[in-house]
């Protein structure tokens, strides 16, 4: 059995109380953020019981070859740029960011759904690759069952990496 070497990390979240003066609520948040980004903020009540962005930096095997890296472990991800790069987010659902953890399911019912196509396009065709006029009742049963036996798996791997 092999050793692997993790580097884990998470942030905890620190407050700061302070007041600012404003005409209005939109004057006082522009006020606020001045006074954060001037340095002059004491962040000193750490909430230790609640840290965020917990993810796995990296794991390393027992020879110091990295077999992992940027392993989310929560529902938080860090990010960079302005507005335009920020995700949709909702309470009750997984930010889109998750959907990538859905690729291998989305494939393997993409390929099961790729399948079922052709063999459906396969019984409506002639060998010639002409439409056909009319089917035998068997053959749209076979057309039927094989698009339906992918549908549940298409469906399931959707739903998994939709957000909403």
């Amino acid at each position: 059995m092999k050793t692997y070497s993790v580097l884990y990390a998470a942030d905890v979240p620190h407050y700061a109380t302070f007041e600012v003066e404003a005409a209005d609520t939109e004057a006082a948040i522009v006020a606020a953020k001045a006074h954060i980004s001037s340095r002059d903020v004491n962040l000193c009540d750490p909430d230790r019981n609640n840290p965020i962005l917990q993810r796995i930096v990296h794991i390393e095997d027992d020879t110091g070859n990295t077999v992992a890296t940027d392993i989310e472990l929560d529902r938080y991800s860090l990010r960079t740029g302005g507005d335009s790069d920020r995700l949709p987010r909702n309470a009750e659902t997984k930010p889109l960011v998750h959907a990538g953890n859905c690729h291998a399911a989305l494939m393997a019912a993409l390929k099961a759904a790729e399948v079922a196509i052709e063999e459906a396009s396969d019984i409506m065709l002639y060998e010639d690759g002409q439409p056909v006029t009319f089917l035998e009742s068997n053959e749209i049963e076979r057309a039927f069952s094989a698009l339906v036996s992918v549908m549940v798996q298409v469906h399931e791997a959707i739903k998994a990496g939709d957000p909403a």
